[in-house]
Order: structure tokens, then C-alpha cells, then sequence
């Protein structure tokens, strides 16, 4: 500890460009004892500053590495399932609202969306028929509706969300 103390007390000598002589010193408990020179300290503070140089590069590549990439684009699934044909109408990948009639059911339209999206299908029989529809995301159902009667309407919506 004693030597800590004096090769401390020399580097702050050598920052300030004091004399070494105006430095208190701190003796060894043995007299005879050989007296640490400069070298000594200088090792110790290269020591010192190689340490913290390590650690500031583990934190500033540890903080560089990028998070687990969560995903960002889904297979989403419109499904539309009766025995006649219908008039469909969907949001489409570009987020805008698409139209196809008449159509032959059952019916399925896929894209790939982008999470946040906004999801909507909606179906209207062209006569009696019971109307099933669906939106799923990566093969999961994750809205549905249905609808039975004369030119009945179907519909599911939803904001697309991360699924785990």
C-alpha cells in the first residue's frame, strides 16, 4: 500500500511539473529497504490506463452489438370461405383498399406485411350463403367473423402486432 501511495504521489508530480523533493513521501517500516524509482510507477500507471482501455473497448463494442432482431415482416393470409361467390374488398400491402368481384368462393389472398399494419377484409354474398371470414398471420387465425343470410356481409380487422 505504501508504495501505491508514493508511486501515485510521483505521477502527480510528473502531471503537475513538480520537483519530486516537494512531494511528501511515505517511508517503508524498513529503513533497508531499496527505494521504488520512477520506473516502477510508470509501469504501475501503464498498468492502470491499459485496464481501463480494455474495459472502455469491451462496453463501446458490447453497446455497438445490435439487439436480437425481431421480425419485421409477416405472411398475412385473407381467407374467405361459402359455397357461392362474393364481392371482396382488403387492405393491400401497400396499405391501400382493394376490390375484387365477383369471386368464386372459397377464396384466399396472401402478402407480406410489415408489423403496425392495419388488416382488413371484408366479404358480401352475392345470394343466400353463410360467409366465413378470416385473416391469418403466418398461418395463425388471428381474427375472424362470420355471417349467414341473404346477401349477408362478413367482415375482420386488426392492427398487426409481433407474434412470439
Amino acid at each position: 500500500m505504501r508504495y501505491s501511495l508514493q508511486c501515485f504521489a510521483q505521477v502527480a508530480v510528473l502531471k503537475s511539473g513538480m520537483e519530486q523533493n516537494s512531494v511528501p513521501r511515505v517511508e517503508h517500516d524498513n529503513p533497508s529497504a531499496p527505494k521504488q524509482n520512477r520506473s516502477g510507477c510508470a509501469s504501475l500507471v501503464l498498468v492502470a490506463i491499459g485496464v481501463v482501455g480494455v474495459i472502455l473497448v469491451i462496453v463501446f463494442f458490447v453497446g455497438q452489438q445490435t439487439p436480437t432482431q425481431t421480425k419485421t415482416d409477416y405472411m398475412v393470409t385473407y381467407r374467405v370461405e361459402g359455397g357461392g361467390s362474393a364481392d371482396v374488398t382488403f387492405t393491400n400491402d401497400q396499405g391501400g383498399s382493394s376490390q375484387e368481384s365477383p369471386v368464386r368462393l372459397p377464396w384466399e389472398k396472401i402478402q407480406m406485411f410489415q408489423w403496425g399494419s392495419t388488416l382488413y377484409v371484408s366479404a358480401q354474398a352475392h345470394s343466400y350463403d353463410h360467409l366465413v371470414v378470416s385473416i391469418l398471420v403466418d398461418g395463425k387465425v388471428i381474427k375472424s367473423s362470420e355471417s349467414t343470410g341473404e346477401y349477408v356481409i362478413a367482415s375482420a380487422s386488426s392492427v398487426l402486432k409481433p407474434i412470439d
